[in-house]
């Protein structure tokens, strides 16, 4: 197995503290349990590449910069405002989780959420993510692919809908075969509240009685599907992604599989699940922003907050499921289903990151909201495929702002 560890160096925000791109190797790797087995990377501005074999068992990490557990396949370069961050791409899919260690200070890092080691020092790092190697939305292509290289991978049928019709029965008249229903309301979202929204996130410890219900444990890689452009199987893939799972949208869900399996029958009724092991992990901090944390940063634009709902709701002329209409002052317009083409795939990615770019996702952190914290992870999974910093996900959404008669509502462009 192949450990390596890159670092981010300093980009435009820092310049004249760490001018030179050219990283030294004590900050790359700061130690490991023995000297033996150091895996060291030297990265250049052309990109240039050497690596070591370790054993991880033996790597107390403490590494700076990514830690990618898996075979090194390709490296990218993608301009920020205040980092360069250099990312590994990995070619093997199941249990290779890449990690994006950040933030000023030090910092701790471990393999799937769990901290490990020592701390790690990253004082000119800006970002903390973590991304899996899978994309964060495939075609159905892709998906016969890895079907055909693993045929454990889940298969989820996340279809939802906001008036009433019944996703359950839906799922029992015909679904991809061997695909299993997660029910929204039920395992991805708590109980509705003023306070906290109409799908505030579920209880860690809920989350995970869900997952292995429905066959999901702690090393699944899952393909969610919906019938409305994945704006609503965005939700799962992002908790899962946020907890170090494998986990992809079907990109154009039901009917693209269709379009790509002619003459190939769906299935109806029940499916046989085998039970898995699931363990409850809590929601990442530095992936969420509170109702206060979102509203201050709309109104000094310390972060771009975008709003994904339509925008007739957006703009307060129609609401039909909030106490109010309007948006979060200073928040921006950028509606997930504008990301959908007609036969319900993503555009093209240079048209979505146009459309980020024009909105300054490049020069500020993003906040996703919409009306209650769902489609508003298709924006933060939009955010990444097109290159961009993981974003935060305000959960309670305009569902929890609009209940509060004291915050303020704007109805503007």
């Amino acid at each position: 197995m192949i450990v390596a560890a890159v670092l981010v160096s300093a980009g435009q925000g820092q310049r004249g503290q760490h001018d030179d791109t050219r990283l030294e190797r004590s900050h790359a790797v700061h130690a490991v349990r023995d000297a033996r087995d150091r895996a060291l990377i030297d990265i250049d501005r052309a990109g240039r590449v050497g690596e070591a074999d370790a054993s991880a068992d033996d790597l107390q990490h403490r590494l700076a910069g990514i830690l990618v557990l898996g075979q090194l396949a390709a490296l990218r370069e993608t301009d920020r405002r205040h980092a360069q961050l250099l990312m590994v791409e990995v070619d093997t899919l199941r249990r290779a989780p890449l990690w994006v260690v950040g933030g000023l200070g030090d910092q701790r890092v471990g393999q799937r959420g769990q901290v490990q080691g020592d701390r790690i020092h990253a004082r000119h790092l800006t970002l903390v993510a973590m991304t899996p190697a899978l994309a964060p939305f495939i075609d159905a292509v892709e998906l016969d692919r890895l079907l055909a290289a693993d045929p454990s991978i889940v298969i989820v049928d996340s279809r939802w809908y906001l008036d009433g019709r019944s996703s359950a029965d839906a799922h029992a008249a015909a679904h991809l075969v061997g695909a299993v229903f997660v029910d929204l309301d039920r395992w991805l979202a708590a109980a509705p509240s003023p306070a906290d929204g109409r799908h505030p996130l579920p209880a860690p410890e809920v989350f995970a009685r869900g997952m292995a219900a429905a066959g999901i444990g702690d090393d699944s890689t899952v393909v969610v599907y919906d019938d409305a452009g994945g704006v609503i199987a965005a939700r799962l893939v992002w908790m899962l992604r946020a907890l170090g799972l494998e986990a992809a949208v079907l990109d154009g869900g039901l009917e693209a599989w269709q379009r790509a399996h002619p003459g190939h029958e769906l299935e109806a009724g029940a499916v046989d699940v085998r039970a898995a092991s699931f363990t409850a992990r809590p929601w990442p901090r530095e992936l969420l922003a509170t109702i206060d944390e979102t509203q201050a940063a709309a109104h000094d634009g310390t972060a771009l907050v975008l709003d994904a709902r339509t925008l007739d709701r957006y703009r307060g002329e129609s609401e039909p499921v909030d106490a109010r209409a309007g948006h979060i002052p200073g928040a921006a317009h950028f509606s997930c289903r504008d990301n959908v083409a007609a036969d319900g795939t993503l555009l093209d990615t240079a048209t979505v990151r146009d459309r980020l770019v024009a909105l300054g996702a490049d020069e500020r952190p993003v906040i996703s909201y919409c009306g209650s914290g769902v489609t508003a992870c298709h924006t933060l999974l939009v955010l990444e495929h097109a290159g961009f910093a993981p974003g935060r996900l305000y959960p309670g959404s305009w569902s929890q702002y609009a209940a509060d008669p004291s915050r303020p509502a704007a109805t503007a462009n």
